[in-house]
């Protein structure tokens, strides 16, 4: 049975090794079970590989956020020069009398980019409030639409204004794309808002949007993490927060250090797996990896 195994996961010399001591530690028949169950969840060599970089992972994670939870020191995140472009954009759009557009993007509240909208959606109302700008919140999802709400009333109860929030100023548009796009189209005609700041996930209504907030005049602020549109996000913006410079920026507006310690030990896997790849490379060239 164990040269079936042997035959039907091709484990070659590594998995003769595992086989071999596995027998010599359990016995033949515990061996053949406990390797039939490790194989049937890791049918393909490859996935081995997807768990040591899981588990290297989640070990980092663990041990950045248990740092955060005692108080520790972590790495600063740099300024985004995005979100400081926003405080300033705010601050216009009062002294203009115009308000400010803020949109979520076209996926549900399960989205991490929908996620990461939030805190930069609370932050833009707090700034309103503070300026006494009124600020318009669209969405295409009603359960979206029902967090914003919150959200935005969170942001004026912050900065000592509830009572300036509006309810009728968080609206849902429509679950379509181009008709959700169409609406934001009637409200920059209408109300010519300032501001137009768009975070979240987005497809190919981002450059309507783009087009009618420059139509109206509006300084544009996106930030989304969809490939496809991050160029067209980066040259019809004024400012971007390019892929994941959105979850690190909304790990640096709440200033929640789990967030932040997530976001330490994400950095810290990369630069590991760039190494990696980089120290391979090069014994690759020189010969001393097989090809």
């Amino acid at each position: 049975m164990a040269d079936r195994m042997r035959g039907l996961y091709t484990l070659g010399s590594p998995g003769d090794a595992v086989l071999g001591a596995a027998r010599a530690a359990f016995g033949p028949a515990p061996t053949i079970h406990i390797l039939h169950a490790l194989f049937a969840l890791f049918p393909y060599r490859g996935e081995l590989e997807s768990l040591a970089i899981l588990v290297g992972m989640a070990t980092l994670t663990l041990a950045m956020v248990r740092r955060a939870a005692r108080g520790a020191i972590l790495p600063p995140i740099r300024a985004l020069p995005a979100l400081e472009a926003l405080d300033d954009a705010v601050g216009e759009a009062a002294e203009l009398g115009r308000p400010v557009h803020v949109t979520t993007g076209v996926e549900d509240a399960r989205s991490p980019q929908t996620i990461a909208a939030f805190p930069v959606l609370r932050h833009t109302a707090e700034r309103s409030a503070l300026y006494g700008t009124q600020i318009v919140c669209t969405s295409s999802d009603p359960t979206v639409q029902a967090v914003n709400e919150e959200v935005v009333r969170q942001g004026f109860a912050r900065a000592g204004h509830p009572e300036g929030f509006q309810p009728d100023d968080v609206r849902y548009l429509s679950d379509s794309q181009f008709a959700y796009a169409g609406a934001i189209t009637g409200i920059f005609r209408r109300e010519r808002p300032a501001v137009n700041v768009m975070v979240g996930a987005f497809n190919a209504e981002a450059m309507v949007l783009i087009e009618a907030g420059a139509e109206a005049g509006a300084r544009q602020i996106g930030a989304t993490s969809n490939i496809y549109q991050i160029p067209f996000i980066v040259a019809g913006c004024d400012h971007a927060l390019i892929g994941e410079e959105m979850f690190a920026g909304a790990a640096l507006l709440t200033g929640d250090r789990l967030q932040h310690a997530s976001l330490v030990a994400q950095d810290g896997a990369k630069v590991a797996l760039m190494a990696v790849v980089a120290v391979g490379s090069i014994l690759a060239a020189l010969g001393g990896l097989p090809r």
